[in-house]
């Protein structure tokens, strides 16, 4: 094991914080396991809670809300809406600054400013995304080098276009977190 252990460190996969501790993947070990174990163009099945929340909101805006929260609730990480006339919402920030990861002051300054920047940020996302969950790691993500994005744009039945996101650590669940966007997505374009 040590041998794996140590041809992985040595590929760029793994890498050993502390001379004590075990090893943690990188962002190239998380984007490797993404390429070739998670898929992202997949179609989702229906998700009844979803679609419940969904079906019992009072206007577009509401239900689209409704849906975000819901996904910050069921993955315990950040959301974060926006739509193509700058409305923007953001859900379940108290998860991020719960996560280990982000328990130092500096790490607290970097979230906040990422929190002050929201708006600016999300402005230049919607142009990179395509029709696909997308997800961005580390040093690609626009919110910083040391959380991970996933990302769905979509446009309801009455052509409101905009995206939702979830915001984490590195280490946050892909293949669930990917197949909650998509399930969104799906109830937002066909319900």
């Amino acid at each position: 094991v040590r041998n794996d252990m140590a041809h992985l460190e040595g590929e760029g996969y793994l890498r050993q914080p502390h001379t004590s501790s075990g090893r943690i993947p990188t962002e190239e070990g998380y984007r490797y396991f993404l390429e070739r174990f998670v898929q992202r163009k997949t179609r989702p099945r229906i998700n009844v809670k979803l679609v419940a929340i969904a079906g019992g909101a009072r206007d577009e805006a509401a239900r689209i809300q409704s849906v975000a929260k819901s996904i910050s609730s069921m993955t315990g990480e950040t959301t974060f809406l926006s739509l193509e006339d700058g409305w923007n919402r953001r859900y379940g920030i108290s998860h991020l600054l719960g996560k280990p990861e982000f328990n130092s002051v500096e790490m607290l300054r970097e979230v906040s400013t990422i929190i002050d920047e929201l708006d600016d940020t999300l402005k230049g996302m919607m142009p990179r995304m395509d029709q696909d969950v997308n997800v961005w790691i580390g040093g690609e993500n626009p919110f910083g080098k040391k959380m991970s994005t996933i990302v769905v744009k979509y446009k309801t039945k009455n052509n409101v276009t905009g995206m939702m996101g979830i915001v984490g650590p590195l280490r946050m669940d892909y293949a669930r977190n990917i197949k909650l966007l998509a399930q969104a997505k799906h109830v937002l374009e066909q319900h």
